[in-house]
């Protein structure tokens, strides 16, 4: 109880001190004023003065005293001793304050992650928004975390950002939020090339927007299943989601999802074989996305143009337009469009002999590729690297790396990516001789190709297969 008292003195110090000095400074005035006359002028506003002072002392005496009385109560303990205990009010008001400084905290790395991601500085950004979440976890910071991981291909961080944020959001009844990390964890899942699961986040997202008529996210959730079914071969249901993202996003007056969704539909007639109408998109996509200034948007649209010249044997322009890819993608960051411009890079220098060049850029591909997860970019890289192998005539190489294609695509049930390897393990078969196996090949190609719609690629292999049995009848005979 001494202690308590002391403190309470102690406490009161300031107040006390004020209001002797102001009784001091009122008899003051008073008697300067009467042995000097001339300061009698001025005693009224020095009474005035004084008077205000006393009251701010007894206010902040009272203020304290409450507060002493509010946050602490005396309590008998069983053994019959008086202490202190803490008050109800005593514990909100430190909650209070902690929560302030948890939210000032959170706050600062949050506005600090969006001057890093406006930057492009997207780890750093990551860093900041994870920081904010452990001061005070937020539905924001985890789907800007997650975002952010995304964009330099980290993948692991990403899905675990984004499974947070969604039990998360789950908890709140928030079905924006929710829907919002359905869509990011069935991207990060879909970049690795596990499609049926990155399709049922999508079609979980699609479900929640259409029910809160959220249209921005259901036409992202609409093009996102069309890429998934193309890449599965679905090639005329990927376009039917296609047509209905572009609808909407059109009518909403979306245009980065007006170029991603032409981007994407010219790369579904580009698998058709329509290589005017794809061109056709790719241009547009480009144009929007120039006067956007979608960087990376940008990029992807010249890759593209720059397989189409490559399909139709312009391999100069293609060359000029992967380089072009390459360079935005280094500057932003982006290491899948990275390793996708070297790929096509590669392929260019493998069609014109420059095998060497070749096999550097495609190493390079299948490194970066391998480094993010990235496992259908890392199966192409890999037939690439395969095919040009066959050039070289070293054909055991080139059996080896076709297979270890094929043994991706078939995890990640990518269809089109499976007949293209069996079509290429079909050729080497063929160049060894191993016509039966050749012929194996071909035909669990042909039928892959038949059941995707693939057209382009259906006659091609028909023909390998007329090739390979008309040499086996040849030798039979």
């Amino acid at each position: 109880m001494i202690l308590l008292t002391i403190r309470f003195w102690m406490t009161n110090l300031c107040g006390i001190v004020t209001i002797f000095a102001t009784i001091v400074a009122l008899r003051a005035s008073t008697t300067s004023a009467a042995k000097y006359p001339f300061l009698k002028k001025q005693a009224g506003k020095l009474f005035t003065f004084g008077f205000f002072a006393l009251i701010i002392g007894i206010s902040y005496s009272i203020n304290t005293l409450r507060n002493a009385v509010h946050v602490l109560e005396p309590v008998v303990t069983l053994s019959g001793t008086t202490i202190q205990k803490a008050t109800k009010t005593g514990f909100y008001k430190e909650v209070q304050e902690a929560a302030d400084e948890l939210i000032s905290k959170a706050k600062k790395y949050f506005d600090d992650g969006e001057k890093e991601f406006e930057a492009n500085n997207f780890s750093n950004a990551a860093n900041n928004y994870k920081a904010s979440t452990a001061f005070l976890p937020t539905m924001a910071g985890y789907l800007n975390e997650a975002v952010s991981l995304y964009n330099i291909s980290d993948y692991q961080g990403a899905q675990q950002a984004s499974r947070q944020g969604e039990l998360l959001a789950r908890k709140k009844g928030d079905n924006v939020f929710e829907a919002a990390f359905l869509n990011i964890s069935g991207i990060v899942f879909h970049d690795q090339g596990k499609v049926d699961i990155a399709l049922n986040y999508y079609q979980k997202a699609l479900g929640i927007n259409k029910a809160i008529g959220n249209n921005h996210d259901q036409v992202n959730a609409l093009g996102i299943i069309g890429i998934v079914y193309h890449n599965q071969g679905k090639l005329n249901d990927a376009l039917n989601y296609l047509q209905l993202a572009l609808g909407i996003d059109k009518a909403i007056g979306n245009k980065l999802g007006q170029a991603d969704d032409l981007n994407n539909i010219g790369i579904v007639y580009q698998d058709q074989g329509r290589l005017n109408d794809a061109l056709y998109y790719y241009q547009q996509a480009l144009g929007i996305d120039k006067a956007i200034g979608n960087r990376k948007g940008e990029a992807d649209a010249l890759g593209n143009i720059g397989t189409v010249y490559q399909d139709q044997g312009r391999l100069h322009n293609a060359l000029s337009y992967y380089q072009q890819a390459l360079d935005i993608h280094k500057a932003i960051g982006n290491k899948k469009g990275e390793a996708n411009a070297l790929a096509n890079m590669g392929t260019v220098y493998q069609i014109q002999g420059k095998l060497n060049d070749a096999l550097n850029d495609l190493q390079q591909a299948v490194g970066i590729h391998k480094a993010i997860g990235n496992q259908p970019g890392q199966a192409n890289a890999l037939n690439n690297i395969g095919i040009v192998y066959q050039h070289q005539g070293r054909l055991d190489e080139a059996l080896n790396y076709h297979q270890q294609a094929l043994g991706i695509d078939k995890a990640i049930g990518n269809q089109q990516e499976q007949a293209n390897a069996l079509n290429n393990i079909g050729i080497v078969y063929q160049h060894q001789g191993r016509l039966d196996e050749a012929l194996n090949c071909y035909q669990q190609a042909l039928n892959l190709y038949i059941q995707i719609g693939a057209g382009r690629n259906v006659q091609q292999t028909k023909n390998d297969i007329e090739q390979v049995r008309a040499a086996i009848k040849k030798i039979g005979i």
